[in-house]
């Protein structure tokens, strides 16, 4: 009978042990990575995810610089507008035309760099409710679009309490401002309107010339109005297509619209009635869209600072009649906002930083910070194509124009 030898028998059994080696690191592996998987989970959080605006408030006041700095591990997955008509009705939700935003361009990049300025010239704002207007996210729109084109006239259709006014002001001291509103006095219970007294003709209350029926014609004609460097800003709530009879035979071309609804959506029933670019642009085949999309040079839609996730520890309810962003709105209608907040730890401090200036709850839980936060309407900057000079000249448009409708 063989005589047993040790050495003999661990090399016949070394197969064995290495498989079991092998079976129990595979094993601690596995659990391993099962106990770290709830916390990847927590650290990459996209759009839709819940957040924890607890630990926003405890990350400390750094500047605003710092959140230029692109964040390569969390990426943005934000939907991508349309840049045609061609798609099959109701999945058109956001479209923006021409190969830039103009005055829209990098608005992050603006807010970022004139962040302490900005932020200045909004708590000094007239009215620090705003009941029944603009609040920051439609501020800092016209802040930047105005500063950036600097234009000679602005036309503002809706004043109510002069909020817009003061901002159009401060971004362009120089500009000779047309305020045009049927009211003497603001409406919602706003008691003064705030006045200009820098280059600013009134056509409001006993006054009141609508847009439509000023004499744009003889100012074009004597100098006073140059269509080409003038911003047209509408906040009637008239319809907005339906100023494009006046918009295009007097050769306006850059406009703001501030109350651009989505369908189903507005504050009156012209706001409702199809006539917003929003709205318009969920008719592909209507000819009126067709047409309103060829002859836009530049159509985008101002981003919202933050995306309406951030909104979901807020109670209040989403206002079917528009005009606030809600954690239950679909990302697809919405450009991706400024700031991140819920993807990049530097956009947080940004936003502590603007929260606690304005002194607003970073929750929203209060109605009034809700409200300051996520009051948007999709506002839109236009640069139309303008019509050209032989067949104005053949329609007899512009400043030769002789309309029976002239009043001022």
């Amino acid at each position: 009978m063989p005589r047993y030898n040790p050495l003999v028998q661990a090399k016949r059994r070394a197969p064995f042990y290495v498989l079991c080696v092998f079976l129990v690191t595979i094993s601690f592996a596995i659990l391993s990575l099962l106990k770290l998987e709830p916390i990847a989970q927590n650290l990459v959080q996209d759009h839709n995810s819940n957040i924890d605006l607890q630990q926003l408030v405890n990350s400390t006041i750094d500047t605003p610089q710092d959140a230029k700095i692109e964040d390569k591990e969390k990426t943005s997955d934000w939907p991508q507008p349309a840049r045609s008509l061609e798609v099959p009705p109701g999945e058109l939700k956001l479209v923006r035309i021409g190969g830039t935003g103009g005055p829209v361009d990098n608005a992050r990049d603006f807010l970022l760099d004139n962040l302490e300025e900005f932020l200045q010239v909004y708590k000094d704002r007239p009215d620090k409710t705003n009941t029944c207007g603009i609040r920051i996210n439609h501020s800092l729109a016209i802040y930047t679009i105005t500063k950036r084109l600097q234009p000679t006239t602005i036309v503002e259709s809706g004043v109510n309490s002069g909020q817009s006014t003061y901002f159009f002001r401060k971004a362009a001291p120089n500009a000779n401002i047309i305020s045009i509103d049927p009211m003497d006095k603001p409406i919602c219970g706003q008691p003064v309107r705030w006045i200009d007294d820098t280059n600013n003709e009134y056509l409001t209350g006993s006054n009141f010339v609508d847009f439509d029926q000023v004499n744009w014609g003889e100012r074009i004609k004597s100098g006073a109005v140059n269509p080409s460097s003038t911003l047209v800003f509408v906040d009637d709530h008239r319809g907005f297509y339906k100023r494009f009879p006046t918009l295009m035979t007097f050769g306006f071309r850059h406009v703001i619209n501030e109350d651009n609804y989505k369908i189903g959506e507005g504050a009156t029933p012209q706001d409702k009635s199809g006539f917003t670019p929003k709205q318009m642009w969920e008719k592909p085949a209507d000819p009126e869209t067709q047409w309103l999309f060829q002859n836009s040079k530049i159509y985008a839609e101002f981003p919202p600072i933050l995306p309406p996730v951030l909104s979901k520890s807020s109670p209040h309810p989403k206002k079917p009649q528009g005009g606030f962003l809600h954690h239950t709105d679909k990302l697809a209608a919405i450009e991706e906002p400024l700031l991140r907040p819920d993807i990049n730890d530097s956009d947080k401090k940004v936003f502590e930083r603007i929260g606690n200036e304005l002194g607003l709850d970073l929750t929203m839980v209060e109605s009034q910070s809700y409200q300051e936060f996520m009051g948007y309407c999709f506002i839109c900057y236009m640069e139309l194509v303008p019509i050209p000079p032989s067949l104005r000249n053949a329609w007899k448009l512009g400043a030769d124009l002789k309309d029976k409708r002239t009043k001022s």
